[in-house]
């Protein structure tokens, strides 16, 4: 799910004109506080998944740096997000072992 909202959010903001910043700006704010409360859930739940699946670690911790810089969220880190970090943090799930193999069905 946020992966679904920052990939939509990415997209909202980079297609907007100068008249419709504020709009823009407005609706970071709000993602912004949905992606901190989705950090509430979402970091302890990991960390308590990588006890059993330690190869889930980098993104446990990537997925901790995001949750500490959500505040300073804006067009540029948003982009840099969706071109990097997402696609690593796939490549990880992918490979865990708790995970079933998607290719097996």
């Amino acid at each position: 799910m946020k992966r679904i909202l920052i990939l939509g959010l990415a997209l909202a903001l980079g297609a907007c004109s100068t008249a419709q910043q504020q709009t823009a700006q407005q609706d970071a704010a709000k993602a912004q506080q949905i992606i901190a409360n989705g950090c509430l859930i979402v970091q302890p739940t990991l960390e308590s998944v990588q006890v059993i699946d330690p190869a889930l670690t980098p993104f446990v911790v990537a997925n901790g740096a995001f949750c500490a810089a959500v505040s300073n969220v804006n067009v540029t880190s948003l982009s840099a997000m969706v071109g990097t970090s997402i696609p690593q943090a796939e490549k990880l799930v992918q490979s865990s072992t708790l995970i079933p193999s998607l290719s097996a069905r």
